[in-house]
């Protein structure tokens, strides 16, 4: 993989990075979970626009940096239920500030595996 930048785009690369080693997501496993995501997506359409979707996640998920928009369907490919989102600054004082935030908007009707 290439260098991740010290951008807004690389900070959520990394954080993709994390969260897959943290949940022991391979790459095999994530194209398998991409494979999921855009066959529940677009389940009533042709074959080749299937395909072309994968292939497009595939290449979001695999670049050195990430938009705010695919970070999001990254969290949405891996079917979860709640996303907290927390920021701590430290002003020119000194003065630590955190704020945060809760996302419920990722639960989808995905069949469970384990049953």
């Amino acid at each position: 993989m290439q260098e991740i930048p010290n951008t807004p785009e690389g900070v959520l690369m990394r954080l993709k990075e994390k969260i897959c080693l943290v949940l022991e997501i391979s790459p095999s496993s994530l194209r398998l979970l991409v494979d999921r995501f855009v066959t529940m997506t677009f389940l009533s359409s042709p074959g080749p626009r299937i395909n072309f979707a994968k292939v497009n996640i595939n290449n979001e998920l695999t670049k050195n940096k990430m938009t705010i928009k695919v970070f999001f369907k990254f969290l949405r490919i891996l079917n979860i239920k709640k996303v907290r989102f927390s920021v701590t600054i430290i002003t020119p004082r000194d003065k630590e500030i955190t704020v945060f935030d809760e996302v419920n908007l990722f639960t989808t009707d995905y069949p469970d595996d384990e049953s």
